[in-house]
């Protein structure tokens, strides 16, 4: 879940943030993304042209349906070609990741010893994408893709392609020779069990002497693997009871309500105004809290000045 400690400096960069239960994206986060932030962002009366890797994400019947009644194409890139075809690949990413160690490192020098947290990584972060996602790298990406201006001879002469397919044409091939030939038939199978262990060993006896050494060592081999056997099904057994355990454990609790944080994207704005509506229910619990405490040293200062003309009786006191 998002937490309003890594938004209290005030110079967060104005993003906009979710999370996810597994720290990946998914389809719903995607399909929010290309809703309330690509086409808001995007909007025109025109065409708009979405370029997109393989990911799942980007291939659901929701993501494909919003597009198309939005009037956006959708270009998909050929699998294991990104390296080739996408800019962000090409041109961006690349200084992205440069720029951003090159200021990791800056701040190392004066303060190495504190973590790199999320609110000083979202301010290291906007900096160096504000230096690598420049508008004259973007349009040079689009270039070295031959994307716009339109030039698919780009891709083909990439030197990536070229040098990919001219190693495909210089690896050598050394023929095997006869005694290589001679075992390449005799498939010998990892073993699994000491029964098998003396099989392969038989197995090879049968085509080549095996010295007493050899013999011997494959014997302390098969004892040692009886040992691993019988270790893991120990640690197995184990395993499998205290699993037991913490199902039993589970089972007691009671379900927790999951909430789905990916129907809207926070904003800095929304967290700010969360912020101060945590603020109102403290000062709300301070106050009534503050309310009681008057209120019972009041009643006390009551009780003393009563106390003169009270007399305490006891139901043992003994009659005169």
């Amino acid at each position: 879940m998002l937490q309003s400690t890594w938004f209290t400096d005030p110079d967060t960069p104005n993003y906009s943030y979710t999370v996810s239960p597994n720290g990946w994206t998914s389809n719903t986060i995607g399909l929010a993304w290309l809703s309330q932030i690509f086409l808001p962002q995007t909007a025109t009366n025109g065409y708009r042209l979405l370029l997109l890797d393989g990911h799942k994400s980007h291939a659901t019947y929701e993501f494909m349906w919003e597009c198309y009644i939005n009037r956006v194409v959708l270009v998909y890139l050929i699998p294991h070609s990104s390296h080739i075809l996408q800019p962000l690949d090409l041109a961006c990413f690349s200084l992205l990741k440069c720029r951003y160690r090159d200021e990791i490192a800056n701040l190392a020098r004066y303060d190495d010893a504190s973590a790199v947290k999320k609110s000083r990584f979202l301010k290291t972060y906007e900096k160096a994408s504000n230096e690598a996602l420049s508008p004259y790298h973007i349009r040079t990406a689009w270039n070295a893709a031959g994307i716009y201006p339109w030039d698919p001879r780009k891709v083909i002469r990439s030197s990536q392609v070229l040098q990919s397919s001219q190693n495909e044409r210089i690896l050598p091939t050394t023929p095997p020779s006869r005694k290589q030939a001679q075992y390449i038939s005799n498939d010998i199978h990892t073993p699994l069990t000491r029964q098998q262990i003396r099989q392969e060993t038989e197995s090879i006896s049968a085509q080549e002497t095996l010295s007493r050494p050899v013999r011997r060592l494959l014997q302390k081999t098969a004892k040692a693997f009886d040992q691993l056997q019988w270790e893991i099904t120990t640690k197995t057994q184990q395993l499998t009871t205290q699993r037991q355990q913490l199902d039993e454990l589970v089972a007691r609790r009671q379900p927790r309500v999951a909430i789905d944080c990916n129907e809207v994207f926070g904003s800095i704005e929304t967290i700010r105004q969360a912020r101060q509506g945590m603020e109102a229910l403290e000062a709300t619990a301070r106050s009534s809290t503050h309310s009681t405490t008057r209120n019972t040293t009041s009643n006390r200062h009551l009780d003393d000045s009563l106390t003169p003309f009270m007399h305490q009786f006891s139901v043992n006191d003994p009659v005169e």
